[in-house]
Parts: C-alpha cells; structure tokens; sequence
C-alpha cells in the first residue's frame, strides 16, 4: 500500500475512510497503468538493439559474400583475358576486329 496515495485518495473523499479505500483502488490502477507505458515506452529503445544487430549481420554477411563472389569473377575473367593472350601469341586465335 502506497502511503502517498492513501492519503491523497483520504484528501480526496474528504476524510471518508470508506470512499477514500475506493478512490486509492482507482488512483492504484492509473499508477499501475503509468507505470506500465511508462516501460512500455522505454521497451522498444532497448529492444530493437538486438534485432538491428541481428539485421547488420546478416547484411554484413550477404555483403561478405557479394565481394566474394565479385573477387572470384574478377579471378576468372583475370585468368580467361592470359589465357586468350597467351592463345593470341601462339596464333591459336585470332584477333576480332574492333569497331
């Protein structure tokens, strides 16, 4: 039992003890009640950290393996433009004609 509310639901009714019990329930519940969005409101501040964590990860790793995947096309178009030089050098294959 709140104190501070009993006396303020007693202040209310007037000194009536009976109404005054009346009164500190509905002034208990709105305090309950306050408090209660008063986390609420708190919650989602601390909340989205983990799932925007979680969110950056799995972009951190997508973006990972995008640059994987560019470094090992950038190997295989490496590989193909020597290998299509050293051909052109042999004479195994001709040069196409620019235009």
């Amino acid at each position: 039992m709140s104190k501070a509310l009993w006396v303020k639901a007693l202040t209310l009714c007037e000194g009536d003890e009976e109404k005054a019990k009346y009164r500190y329930i509905s002034l208990r519940v709105d305090a309950l009640i306050h408090a209660t969005n008063a986390e609420a409101v708190a919650k989602p501040e601390a909340e989205p950290i983990p799932i925007a964590q979680s969110e950056a990860n799995v972009l951190a790793s997508r973006a990972k393996m995008l640059r994987e995947r560019e470094r090992e096309v950038e190997r295989k178009n490496k590989a193909k433009l020597e290998e299509n030089k050293a051909r052109l050098e042999a004479g195994m294959l001709k040069e196409k004609p620019r235009t």
